[in-house]
């Protein structure tokens, strides 16, 4: 660029991402999620690197020969024809090379080789989200049972629905509707079977107390009206979890067939006005009838709630160091407070990840480090496990644990 509106040169940067734990992958990673063809400037009509993504499968025109059991069974001896159209398997109707590095990964997985397949996913990668695995060493969680649901829903996610919360007949205060939508600012995985579940408050002292509080809770993360370290717009989000009903998940179920103790909606968007955040809050944890833990580092959201006559809705942790309810509601963002985050993470991740069903929070459980600033729905759910009280470690508890607690054996498919 010359004068920043002349093209003068054109760059074509083609490569597969090594090692995101150093400093290439990331920096290359930030790159390329600047350059997004459908994210432009609305003045500019451009991309903020003024390049655009192009992304080609490895399973798609993969060159060399086939092994040789394979070319019997392909009729072929390379993966692509004479007229270089991919070989296709006729029983799964893809590229037979995309089997082919399925199968090279699932031998790593075998053979418990976790870091070996990471590997082999980066730099053969089927999907967008393969080219930024990461390192088992550089994930604070189990790694692998985060890729494993994560690949769960490589091709899409049927098991939650975007859409929007509003007030119904657009009159607030009345009752709370979900309303499907495919650019809504929320995902919602679970639906009352008797649409009279939802909305449940009752009436105390003349305020509106929530109804569902031993059902869910929620966790919400302001946005501050700046940037964070690596240059992205904080968001504002939210995140609801249904806490564990023991007369439908009793203590002898099977934790892998439990339908309860998981997240059933998320929120991360950053409107034009707080206050339009705060109301989709405020819907959020009406509709869900339950109580709201907010982050009070940034006061708004406390503040909004109280404002709007809802301070029932908002949540107050009972404080081990006093033996009172605190005074406050929600919690500050300290350092007691994020290293309780992450246990609550690494906890629930453990023994319930290969249940959770918002993929958008396992994608930032997988790229988190130490810095929380970009990863406002990790915060809003942590958060959110915070009050239901999901793992046995509570804050200032010195007393020890079997590490077996936090990271029992598990068999990986």
């Amino acid at each position: 660029m010359s004068d920043g509106s002349t093209i003068i040169g054109k760059a074509f940067n083609a490569s597969t991402v090594d090692e995101m734990e150093k400093g290439g992958g990331k920096v290359f990673k930030m790159l390329c999620e600047q350059s997004h063809f459908h994210q432009k400037d609305k003045v500019t009509g451009r991309t903020t690197s003024w390049l655009y993504n192009l992304f080609m499968p490895a399973g798609q025109g993969y060159g060399g020969e086939m092994p040789s059991h394979l070319q019997k069974k392909y009729n072929a001896k390379t993966w692509i024809d004479e007229y270089g159209f991919d070989i296709i398997d006729n029983e799964e109707n893809v590229p037979a090379a995309e089997l082919f590095h399925r199968a090279v990964v699932a031998s790593y997985m075998a053979k418990n080789d976790v870091e070996g397949a990471i590997e082999y996913t980066r730099q053969f990668p089927l999907s967008w989200r393969d080219c930024w695995r990461q390192s088992v060493r550089e994930c604070q969680f189990n790694l692998a049972i985060i890729e494993e649901r994560l690949d769960y829903y490589r091709n899409g996610n049927p098991d939650k629905q975007r859409g929007d919360f509003m007030w119904e007949g657009g009159k607030p205060d009345t009752r709370v509707i979900w309303v499907p939508n495919p650019e809504g600012k929320f995902y919602l995985s679970y639906q009352f079977d008797d649409p009279r579940d939802s909305n449940k408050y009752f009436m105390e002292d003349g305020m509106r107390v929530p109804g569902n509080t031993r059902k869910f809770c929620a966790g919400g993360d302001p946005f501050k009206f700046k940037t964070t370290k690596t240059g992205k717009k904080s968001m504002g989000a939210g995140a609801v979890f249904m806490k564990h009903d023991v007369n439908l998940d009793p203590p002898h179920k099977n934790i892998s067939d439990y339908v309860t103790n998981r997240f059933v909606c998320t929120y991360s968007n950053r409107p034009r006005d707080k206050r339009l955040y705060g109301e989709d809050m405020l819907m959020m944890c009406v509709y869900f009838g339950c109580e709201m833990n907010p982050e009070i580092n940034v006061e708004f959201l406390w503040d909004y709630f109280i404002d709007r006559g809802y301070s029932r809705y908002l949540y107050y942790h009972y404080d081990l160091t006093t033996n009172k309810v605190s005074i406050t509601p929600g919690m500050s963002t300290h350092e007691k407070v994020k290293e309780r985050i992450y246990r609550e993470w690494q906890f629930y991740i453990q023994h319930h990840g290969l249940r959770e069903r918002h993929d958008e929070l396992l994608e930032q459980c997988k790229e988190i480090e130490d810095e929380m600033n970009d990863y406002d729905l990790f915060v809003a759910g942590g958060y959110a496990l915070m009050a239901a009280d999901v793992s046995p470690f509570k804050p200032d508890e010195q007393t020890a644990f079997d590490v077996e607690q936090l990271f029992p054996p598990y068999i990986y498919n």
